[in-house]
């Protein structure tokens, strides 16, 4: 049965949510199960006119993320740009000239109605792997323990021929998706606009098998533009709250560093990483942040990954976050730069990628306009020195490590940031425990 061509411009939003529901039936049921992301557990309220609700009288945070995602694709093609910026505020709201380079791009890349096909497919099937459940599912049907973070389960899952809907694609189509998992399996690219991961996180990218197929590298890069359009889904889901003109830009540059990458000679992985972190640089410039950041300064540089992790865009944070760092004693100053100056290239330069960092940034950023600056700055700095700590790259850790690259997760700190004695005292931070081989 194969999948039927879609007519974005001829559906009413609700009719696509409807169409939604009707075609992918078992993915949307991975997705009640999933794990919510960063975004979804920032809060939110349950919106009765959420997707979710009218296809299940029920609000499910990562299917309304994922339909909000594919309501976005048909706001850029059909350029409805105040549809597709009603939930962004004044001061951050993207550009009409920002919007139609965006809805320039989806078109030129999306050659035919199929690709438009393949990619409601790609974005609607990303995200499954959250829902723990596929894990145990491929596992009886190979017979063995999967491990992996999300990216790597669904890779897994459509390898296995354990994702319907992409048995409704042609051979051609489907090959095209599996492309786009295994490059996500691979490399994060929200990671990477974060500087949540490594210079070495991209070594191998050039061997991707993704890069022969440009159609499959061009869906995935889209997708991935989306996926963060529609990350806010609970915070609204009648437009994009996220896609705002200093997220489109961190997202072009990093997309246009990484095609520099596979396809210029001669340029680095660590001068890919090192353009994100330029354009954040010159972004919090323009904002009008007086300090010059830049990466052939360590002590610079380790201030813009944490920036970047911290999603930070506008002048007042970017002075709180430099204020916090500043309050570092200088040991720790000197060791967490040190830390977050390795770049997992090299044995000699194992690193730590602090997994879920961003979301931990986000949630003390929320306590901000509550709480003030002062106690911000006093949290930040507080969660920096828990990063010295938790960024070692010990000979002995124990958590996935990929060639010279530790993944470590610190989503369990985040019951210590959400709880009273934190928000009375970020001090407290102090004496939240590490795994054993993960201290000094």
């Amino acid at each position: 049965m194969a999948f039927p061509d879609v007519r974005l411009e001829l559906l009413e939003d609700d009719e696509l949510v409807e169409f939604i529901g009707n075609h992918f039936k078992p993915e949307l049921e991975h997705l009640k199960h999933a794990t919510p992301s960063a975004e979804s557990r920032n809060g939110g309220t349950s919106d009765q006119h959420s997707p979710s609700y009218k296809l299940f009288g029920a609000v499910y945070a990562e299917i309304d993320r994922t339909i909000l995602s594919v309501l976005c694709l048909k706001w850029i093609l059909t350029n409805n740009y105040d549809v597709f910026t009603a939930s962004q505020s004044e001061g951050v709201r993207l550009s009409r000239n920002s919007f139609s380079s965006l809805a320039k791009q989806f078109i030129d890349l999306l050659e035919s109605s199929r690709d438009v096909v393949v990619l409601i497919v790609a974005i609607v099937v990303a995200d499954i792997g959250k829902d723990t459940n596929l894990a145990t599912k491929i596992e009886k049907h190979i017979g063995h323990e999967v491990t992996g973070n999300h990216d790597q389960l669904v890779y897994q899952a459509a390898k296995a021929g354990l994702i319907p809907c992409l048995h409704e694609l042609d051979s051609g189509e489907r090959h095209c998706v599996l492309l786009g998992l295994e490059f996500a399996a691979n490399l994060n690219i929200p990671q990477l606009v974060q500087a949540e991961n490594l210079p070495g996180s991209l070594s191998g990218i050039r061997s991707s098998p993704c890069i022969e197929e440009p159609r499959s590298l061009h869906i995935k890069f889209l997708e991935v533009i989306l996926d963060v359009a529609g990350a806010a889904a609970t915070k609204s889901t009648r437009g994009s709250v996220t896609m705002t003109e200093d997220t489109y830009h961190a997202y072009t540059c990093a997309i246009k560093a990484l095609t520099e990458l596979i396809s210029t000679d001669g340029w680095t992985e660590l001068q890919c990483y090192n353009t994100v972190l330029d354009a954040r640089a010159l972004l919090l410039k323009r904002a009008g942040f007086q300090r010059s950041l830049s990466t052939t300064n360590s002590s610079d540089r380790a201030l813009l990954r944490l920036m970047c992790m911290g999603r930070v865009t506008d002048r007042e944070t970017a002075e709180c976050f430099e204020d916090a760092f500043n309050d570092l004693d200088k040991m720790t100053e000197q060791t967490l730069s040190a830390r977050l100056n390795a770049n997992g290239l090299s044995d000699a330069d194992r690193a730590v990628l602090p997994y879920y960092a961003p979301a931990l940034f986000a949630r003390i950023l929320s306590y901000k306009t509550p709480r003030g600056a002062d106690w911000t700055r006093k949290a930040l700095l507080y969660l920096m020195g828990f990063l010295n700590r938790a960024c070692i790259a010990s000979d002995n850790a124990t958590e996935l490590c990929k060639d010279y690259i530790i993944t470590r997760d610190l989503s369990f700190i985040l019951g210590t940031l959400t709880s009273d004695q934190f928000k009375e005292n970020p001090a407290v931070l102090d004496n939240a425990s590490l795994p054993r081989e993960q201290e000094d």
